[in-house]
C-alpha cells in the first residue's frame, strides 16, 4: 500500500518535468533568434565603434590614487592621449558609456588600474601601470619614470 503514494509522486514529477519540456522548447526556439540577432547588433556595434577609435590612445583610471593622478600624471600626458574615469561602474568619458565600458572590461587584468589603452587595426592593446604607478608613489619616483612608460606604449607599434 505505502509503494503506490510513492509512485503517484514520482509519476507527478515525470508528467510536472514534461510539461515543462514541452512548454519550453517551443519558446526557446521563438526567443533564440532574437538573442542571437541582438548579439550580433552589438558586435558589429562594437567593431564600428572601434573603427571610430581607431589609432586613439586612453589613459584609464580609477578613485585609486586619483589624487596623485590628477594632480601629476594628467597635466603632463599628452594632448593625443584620452582619459577615462572609472567611477565604480560609471565611466566619465565622451564616448557612449556602454560601448567605451566594453573596451575595458575587455582588457587583461580589467582591474588594475591605471590603464593605457591603444585602439590599432581593430585590436585593443593595453598595459596596466598599477605596478609603475604604486612604484612611483611608495618610493617617491620622479614622476618623469612612469611618463617615460607611457610614452614606450605609445610609441610601441604592433
Amino acid at each position: 500500500m505505502s509503494k503506490i503514494p510513492e509512485l503517484l509522486k514520482w509519476m507527478c514529477c515525470v508528467v510536472v518535468i514534461g510539461v515543462f519540456i514541452l512548454i519550453a522548447l517551443p519558446v526557446m526556439f521563438v526567443v533564440q533568434p532574437f538573442i542571437w540577432g541582438r548579439y550580433k547588433l552589438e558586435n558589429h556595434r562594437y567593431t564600428k565603434f572601434l573603427e571610430q577609435l581607431e589609432g586613439k590612445h586612453f589613459f584609464c583610471y580609477n578613485y585609486t590614487h586619483a589624487d596623485f593622478i590628477e594632480r601629476e600624471l594628467l597635466p603632463k600626458l599628452p594632448n593625443s592621449v584620452e582619459v577615462v574615469f572609472a567611477n565604480g561602474s560609471i565611466l566619465q568619458s565622451k564616448y557612449q558609456e556602454r560601448l567605451i565600458s566594453k573596451v575595458l572590461y575587455n582588457l587583461d587584468y580589467h582591474s588594475s588600474f591605471p590603464h593605457l589603452v591603444n585602439i590599432s587595426d581593430g585590436r585593443v592593446r593595453n598595459q596596466s601601470l598599477r605596478y609603475e604607478l604604486c612604484d612611483t608613489i611608495k618610493k617617491n619616483k620622479p614622476v618623469e619614470l612612469f611618463l617615460l612608460e607611457v610614452y614606450r606604449f605609445l610609441d610601441h607599434q604592433d
